[in-house]
């Protein structure tokens, strides 16, 4: 909607006849893997820390543009990139691109996100703010005791708890992708004829395959992601292998915490005039007063974040 409004308007930029984009993203994967290789493999455990978060950041935003549409300058080269970040950022996939079990039907979380940006009724992303948490980021979020000291157990609690417990609870993931190829298929849906055994067949073939995509997705993703490194387990010392990891991903939470925390604002703190009721806004003047501008003043920080798109 708002691009065609912009169309309307004339202000649409001219596509640039060069592959910018394109070129620089197929670069950065290229890194990526030599930075997988020299990390991983050859163990240098300093390069991993101090770029972790970096690779992190770029491939959940890599997957964030081509969902978006960006890498356009031909339907092969957007396939190619799309399906490369979705593999690399596979637990991103359903967000962003939606639940394939629905056949690519309806908005998906990302999308319902930018329609109601900040609305804590209808804006998936406010998932991360309510709920039994550690610390209470928003007045909708369940009030517990322990948050009297949250002022000062915060950080321990980003840095070591929260991802000592996603490490756990993706590991579980792992096991239960595993299980899932073990198990029969779902009964066939009231529109599909399994009467046949060609049907059947079929039927059972499609379940295994998605089981399948999906578990591959997953341990791929646990093997070569900045915040899993199993790969690294296989060629370094466990415990080692470990230690790096624990500290690649406390680094990546205090470097990108405030990525997340600036990227919109909290409804809040939107002045709100009294001659317009927030029902009777425009649309995308509500985008543009529940979204950051965020200004880079510097070249380094403009290049990092064209890199991390």
């Amino acid at each position: 909607e708002l691009n065609r409004r912009i169309g309307a308007l004339g202000l649409e930029k001219a596509s640039s006849a060069w592959p910018l984009a394109e070129a620089v993203a197929f670069g950065m994967l290229l890194l990526y893997f030599a930075w997988c290789w020299l990390s991983y493999v050859e163990g240098w455990w300093k390069l991993n820390v101090a770029l972790a978060w970096f690779w992190w950041r770029h491939l959940d935003s890599g997957l964030h543009s081509a969902v978006h549409g960006d890498f356009r300058a031909s339907p092969l080269c957007h396939s190619l990139l799309l399906n490369a970040y979705k593999v690399l950022a596979h637990r991103a996939v359903e967000y962003y691109d939606g639940d394939t079990s629905c056949s690519y039907r309806g908005l998906s979380k990302h999308f319902w996100h930018h329609v109601y940006t900040n609305d804590p009724a209808k804006d998936p992303d406010w998932g991360t703010m309510t709920g039994l948490l550690w610390v209470r980021r928003h007045f909708t979020a369940t009030w517990l005791p322990c948050h009297r000291w949250q002022l000062w157990y915060w950080l321990p609690v980003a840095t070591i708890v929260e991802p000592c417990l996603e490490l756990l609870h993706v590991a579980i993931q792992c096991l239960e992708r595993g299980a899932a190829l073990l198990e029969p298929p779902p009964p066939p849906t009231n529109d599909e004829d399994n009467s046949s055994p060609g049907n059947a067949l079929w039927h059972w073939t499609e379940c295994l395959w998605h089981r399948g995509c999906s578990a591959l997705g997953l341990w791929m993703e646990m093997a070569i992601g900045p915040g899993f490194q199993g790969l690294a387990l296989l060629f370094n010392p466990p415990l080692d292998a470990l230690a790096t990891l624990l500290v690649a991903r406390a680094l990546a939470k205090i470097v990108l915490l405030p990525f997340a925390e600036v990227q919109h604002y909290m409804p809040e703190l939107v002045p709100m005039s009294p001659s317009e009721p927030e029902d009777d806004r425009e649309w995308v003047d509500e985008q543009l007063q529940t979204t950051a501008n965020l200004k880079l003043p510097t070249c380094f920080a403009r290049w990092l974040d064209f890199l991390m798109f």
